[in-house]
């Protein structure tokens, strides 16, 4: 867990947030007011939360902090957003928080976008096989699709490819064969269920292609190193563990 301050100068004294007045303008939106005499800013903080987290390879790979300066001069469409958010603050308009939360998105999504566009010096990885437009297609389409039951045949035909250049590139590229990545993507999206205890071991299996209960749990123990039920209760665990929210 990391966090930020803010200061009128270097090691300047910082109001922690609980103390500030808040107003709810909307469903989870709020606004807080706070300062002195200085010339007026209007700063909006968001998070973005992802359901499952572990198995979206792009969050493993992000630093931890992304800094556009100038306003965003490389996306003229970026200060444009943040003017439209600002707005809605200043308005309070009729169904201004719902606005504000889809601008959010669509800031963070291009910003994201503009992050990995910037990353050309990557010839190998994750990054530059969805730069790549056939390993690229491929990828998605297991990311999409990850119960399907993909063969390097059929794969190949997404990525409109013959099946032993698409081989050969894709493990060049990704860095693993395609049949070892699928393997892979199935275990993260089987763990990120498992944790946040929304399917059992059975409907897991289903979901994702396996013949049986018994041919996943094998699977699922030789890539994690633990079965799928001991995976659950550890989530089932933890979440009962986990603090509650409580209304102010």
């Amino acid at each position: 867990m990391s966090g930020h301050a803010l200061a009128d100068r270097a090691r300047g004294r910082v109001k922690p947030l609980e103390e500030m007045p808040l107003e709810e303008i909307g469903d989870r939106v709020f606004d807080m007011r706070a300062g002195g005499a200085g010339a007026r800013t209007i700063l909006v903080c968001c998070s973005v939360g992802f359901a499952q987290p572990a198995v979206n390879p792009l969050l493993e790979l992000m630093p931890p902090l992304l800094l556009v300066r100038g306003g965003g001069a490389e996306d003229a469409v970026l200060p444009v957003l943040l003017d439209a958010m600002a707005d809605e603050v200043l308005r309070r308009r009729v169904g201004a928080a719902t606005v504000m939360t889809r601008l959010a998105d669509v800031v963070i999504t291009r910003v994201v976008r503009a992050w990995v566009e910037s990353r050309t010096d990557e010839t190998e990885g994750w990054l530059a096989a969805i730069r790549d437009p056939q390993i690229g297609r491929a990828l998605a389409a297991i990311h999409r699709r990850p119960g399907e039951p993909w063969s390097v045949e059929s794969l190949a035909d997404v990525a409109r490819m013959s099946r032993s250049i698409f081989s050969e590139r894709f493990a060049a590229v990704v860095g693993v064969p395609p049949a070892r990545y699928l393997a892979r993507w199935r275990m993260h999206v089987a763990s990120g269920w498992l944790r946040d205890d929304r399917v059992t071991v059975a409907e897991a299996a289903a979901r994702l292609g396996y013949d049986s209960e018994a041919a996943f749990s094998r699977a699922f123990k030789r890539f994690s190193g633990v079965p799928p039920s001991a995976l659950r209760r550890q989530g089932r665990d933890e979440s009962s563990r986990a603090p509650r929210a409580t209304d102010p």
